[in-house]
């Protein structure tokens, strides 16, 4: 399954970020600090204080995306979009998809 992209949507006013997944199998989410680098860096994120350094992973295998909780204070939750239901991601990685909606503490991230 192919992801084009990764994105930071603000839902009343359009797109304020993106991230391009294109030829990557791994993914760090988190806030940059001076010890830790991360892919997708949401140190500017209005929530950015409930977001750890290096706070989930998105994995390539087997043709899929999968995301995990890097043993964060704050969590991540899932936004299937074929059934609107949202899942707490605990103790293994989760499959996303295109439209999934990554909450990252209060963050929501958008894959497309």
């Amino acid at each position: 399954m192919v992801l084009a992209s990764f994105v930071f949507p603000a839902f009343t006013h359009g797109l304020i970020k993106s991230w391009d997944l294109s030829g990557k199998i791994a993914v760090v989410i988190g806030k940059r600090n001076d010890e830790e680098e991360v892919d997708v860096d949401l140190e500017d994120c209005e929530y950015s204080t409930f977001i750890d350094p290096q706070h989930a992973a998105l994995n390539f295998c087997q043709n899929f995306w999968y995301i995990e909780d890097l043993g964060s204070q704050n969590g991540i939750q899932i936004k299937k979009v074929e059934d609107g239901v949202c899942y707490k991601v605990l103790n293994r990685p989760c499959r996303v998809m295109p439209g999934d909606i990554i909450y990252i503490a209060n963050t929501r991230l958008l894959l497309t």
